[in-house]
């Protein structure tokens, strides 16, 4: 025997979804206000150590850019002058 406000499904009953039932998940569903200030404050400081991070990294990626840019200038270049530029082609 079915309850008189349940549907038929594959899997379970489930309860038909009006207006008073929603009404009543919504208050069994409130939480203090203490307890909400609680979790905003944990939040505020999650991203205020998020926003750390992400500066924290932009720092490092532009010192490890330089430091690449850095290495990489401090090999020897080969220049090129009119007296030795035929022995540079045959080598070529």
């Amino acid at each position: 025997m079915l309850p008189q406000n349940a549907e038929v499904s594959s899997r379970r009953l489930l309860p038909r979804m009006d207006y008073n039932t929603t009404e009543k998940i919504m208050e069994q569903n409130t939480i203090p206000y203490y307890a909400h200030e609680g979790i905003v404050a944990r939040m505020e400081r999650t991203i205020r150590r998020l926003w750390i991070l992400c500066i924290i990294l932009i720092i490092l990626l532009a010192g490890t850019n330089a430091a690449w840019i850095y290495y990489e200038n401090s090999f020897e270049d080969v220049v090129v002058t009119q007296e030795n530029c035929w022995a540079v082609l045959t080598l070529i």
